[in-house]
């Protein structure tokens, strides 16, 4: 399902990230970690080889990156920066937009007969709905650039 948001999606890292020559995310061989059930739109968008991604709940995927058990970890912007923040203390973090063009606010659902049902009602719903705006936070942070970096947070 897709809503009308459109939102950025990012790499993060603990190092620049680095593109090739065409400007593609140099990828390859790195381990790349997105939360669970978002491997195979992540590798369709990205043109990542599912077989590198690593699943885990975004907090967890946080903890793996600051412990070197993951290169790289992608999902969208805000959530990202949210999980950041909880965090008492980090590092710089370095963050690429990928792909380059936002992408539409999406809910996965389980591609079954009850998935269908509940995709259905959703839709019906969100049809009759007067959505609000853009949220504020989600504006600035989409707002931010293509890339850049997250400045360290020192502990206290």
């Amino acid at each position: 399902m897709r809503w009308p948001y459109p939102v950025n999606t990012d790499f993060i890292s603990l190092a620049p990230i680095r593109r090739d020559s065409t400007g593609r995310i140099q990828a390859e061989r790195l381990r790349v970690g997105t939360p669970y059930g978002n491997e195979g739109f992540a590798s369709q968008m990205l043109g990542v080889p599912i077989e590198q991604f690593d699943l885990a709940e975004l907090d967890e995927l946080v903890l793996m990156l600051l412990r070197g058990r993951v290169d790289l970890i992608w999902f969208e912007r805000a959530a990202l920066h949210q999980a950041l923040e909880a965090l008492s203390q980090h590092p710089a973090i370095y963050f690429q937009q990928a792909p380059a063009a936002p992408i539409p606010l999406g809910l996965a659902l389980r591609r079954d007969s009850r998935g269908d049902r509940i995709k259905q009602q959703l839709e019906q719903a969100l049809s009759e709905m007067r959505l609000p705006p853009i949220p504020a936070r989600m504006k600035q942070l989409n707002g931010l650039g293509a890339s850049g970096v997250i400045p360290a947070k020192p502990g206290r």
